[in-house]
């Protein structure tokens, strides 16, 4: 409390003025209070501690029996001001959030749920930016909200919360091959067929007969953990090498019995220590890369999977077979087709139309004539389905050693300039690649 008699002569003078605060009893202090005596009332209390049905048998109570609207909210213990409003129309009785009502009505909202989890199935989900650009759009079709003012990430907040099943999560990574193949269309194929060929082979009643082959890689390349020791010296672990990947193929019926196992290991030659210790009946293969191919997949159904089964028919049918073939004939025959980098050619294997550059005076190999042509006898399988030129155009002119990279279409099956005549610059090992004119 402030002496403000004290006050107004000390401010005339140009006195100090602290007597106006310090004067006697003029801070009131009670005794003291034990902690114990004293109620804390807790801070986080739970908001609205009544169900919405309470306060919709109060509001029918009210409306129905013409029960009063003090008495209402006493005998299903609501708030009495807010079973008023709703009586007096003010709020509408389902509201049973505060705040505003959300901008999208709920059946647009619904509609909009439903569209996201259908892209999702597909494999297109949406980002969350992507989610909120979608609702802005849809909001200033109905008219709802102005092209200037699109929602934020509190709307989406507040979405989530209207609709638990709506979540955030990470996709699994799926390549555009699988994902062709998983398409409703092709397993619908898929099972067509896979009936047909049960039928034939009267295999609905014979699941013993129904053999399932699959593949797994695995890197042997790990990441050692933490462990305890000193600090005299930095421990050691022992790793493989970078880039190991070990197939172990698998096939069991559908009454459950399996083959031996079948590894395809990274390597040139075949050892047996490889399999020390495996299984009975184990067997294995080698590839550089440690993945199976076709040649290693043929040998493990003629040599491994035939023998582990006695009796049958045959599993592939003519025009299976026929296909496999053509599949290996095309793989040698696109391995004929990649052009060679650097070749020297003697006087006498020469073209009779000079195409071959003349040398400089640097020892360098200078093209000054511009000739972008080739004779009608050359050899164009090999060259790059952009440009039709072995060499890059924009290479004409550099006096630099420069390696050109390579890229076989996954498509149309032929080879492309990469960086040169494509965007791509590298394409790594298993994956898919596309020339411009496929994109």
């Amino acid at each position: 409390m402030t002496a403000k008699d004290f006050h107004a002569a000390a401010k005339e003078k140009g006195h100090p003025w602290c007597l106006s605060k310090g004067w006697d009893t003029a801070t009131p202090v009670s005794e003291f209070i034990k902690k114990e005596k004293i109620s804390y009332k807790s801070l986080k209390e739970k908001y609205r501690q009544y169900s919405p049905t309470k306060l919709t048998n109060a509001y029918q109570a009210v409306q129905e029996t013409g029960l009063a609207v003090r008495k209402a909210a006493k005998l299903y213990g609501v708030p009495l001001t807010t079973l008023r409003d709703r009586v007096d129309q003010r709020v509408h009785v389902d509201t049973v959030k505060s705040g505003p009502d959300p901008l999208l009505s709920e059946l647009e909202e619904a509609r909009l749920v439903e569209h996201i989890g259908y892209m999702a199935e597909l494999g297109y989900g949406y980002s969350r930016a992507q989610v909120i650009a979608l609702a802005s759009d849809l909001a200033i079709h109905v008219g709802k909200r102005e092209r200037n003012k699109p929602l934020s990430r509190f709307w989406f907040s507040n979405f989530q919360k209207r609709w638990p099943k709506i979540k955030l999560m990470k996709p699994r990574s799926l390549t555009s091959i699988r994902a062709k193949a998983a398409s409703m269309d092709t397993v619908q194929a898929y099972y067509t067929e896979l009936e047909t060929i049960l039928d034939r082979y009267h295999l609905k009643d014979r699941p013993e007969g129904i053999y399932n082959v699959d593949e797994k890689g695995i890197s042997t390349e790990h990441t050692p953990p933490y462990i305890v020791c000193t600090e005299e010296g930095a421990p050691q672990a022992v790793t493989s090498p970078r880039g190991k990947n070990t197939t172990i193929i698998g096939c069991g019926n559908a009454i459950g019995q399996q083959l031996p196992p079948y590894f395809v290991f990274a390597g040139k030659r075949k050892m047996d220590h490889l399999i020390e210790g495996g299984l009975p009946g184990t067997d294995y293969d080698v590839s550089e890369s440690g993945w199976s191919n076709s040649n290693i997949f043929e040998n493990y159904i003629k040599n491994h999977f035939m023998n582990g089964i006695v009796g049958g028919h045959a599993i592939t049918e003519d025009d299976v077979t026929d296909q496999i073939k053509k599949f290996k004939k095309s793989q040698s025959d696109d391995k004929k087709k990649k052009p060679v980098k650097s070749t020297k050619q003697t006087p006498d294997k020469m073209p009779a139309v000079a195409l071959s550059p003349q040398p400089g005076p640097s020892a360098y190999y200078v093209d000054d004539s511009g000739n972008d042509f080739q004779s009608e006898d050359s050899d164009t399988e090999g060259d790059c389905c952009i440009c039709h030129k072995n060499s890059p155009p924009g290479l004409r002119d550099c006096l630099d050693l420069v390696i050109v990279k390579w890229a076989l279409c996954d498509i149309c099956g032929h080879w492309t300039h990469l960086r040169f005549c494509s965007n791509v610059r590298v394409v790594r090992r298993h994956s898919e690649f596309r020339c411009p004119h496929c994109e």
